[in-house]
């Protein structure tokens, strides 16, 4: 994949910093935008700004307690490498509701506002895990996704969940166009 950008002299940019960054600021913008279609107020890009904080911070904290006996606190906290993705969830929303609370604003309204942005803001992070093949490693359940070039059922491209493992397939150009055979009526193909 691509887990370095580019460097500058040893300091490294590496695609997953590059993309988080870049899900941020994405983030900060759609949020901005729901925030005006929604009639609140500007100020409370403050909870999107304290949210990102806590988010970064939570994430960090929880992989330093998950990693503790791979090194000190302070040697892991500062490491470059480490995040985890339900410490960042938590970080953020704590530190979103705090001061979402703080400031007396509708909360469901700037939780409602957030939502998009937040999902933005993932989808952007994770290509960025994804290009460093952090995302790699086997899934305790077989949940992880599989890529495959073509699916078996033209008409249903996407993702299934047979056999416990998530099973995502791109849909040929020609999907529509297949001769396979129709759903019995108790909904199983022929073919199966």
């Amino acid at each position: 994949m691509l887990p370095v950008l580019f460097r500058i002299g040893s300091f490294e940019i590496t695609s997953f910093g590059a993309l988080v960054a870049l899900g941020a600021l994405a983030g900060l913008w759609v949020f901005r935008r729901e925030l005006a279609r929604s009639g609140l107020p500007d100020a409370a890009m403050d909870a999107a700004v304290y949210g990102l904080v806590g988010g970064l911070v939570g994430a960090k904290l929880l992989y330093v307690f998950e990693h503790l006996d791979e090194g000190t606190f302070l040697s892991l906290f500062l490491d470059r490498g480490g995040m985890s993705w339900f410490g960042g969830f938590v970080g953020g929303l704590a530190a979103g509701y705090a001061t979402i609370r703080a400031k007396g604003w509708p909360m469901l309204a700037v939780l409602s506002a957030a939502t998009p942005a937040l999902a933005v803001g993932q989808l952007l992070g994770r290509v960025g895990c994804f290009l460093r093949r952090a995302c790699r490693r086997r899934a305790s359940l077989s949940t992880r996704p599989r890529f495959t070039k073509r699916s078996s059922s033209p008409s249903s491209p996407g993702c299934s969940f047979a056999g416990g493992a998530a099973d995502c397939r791109i849909a040929s150009s020609s999907a529509g166009t297949s001769s396979s055979p129709a759903p019995s009526a108790s909904g199983s193909s022929s073919s199966e």
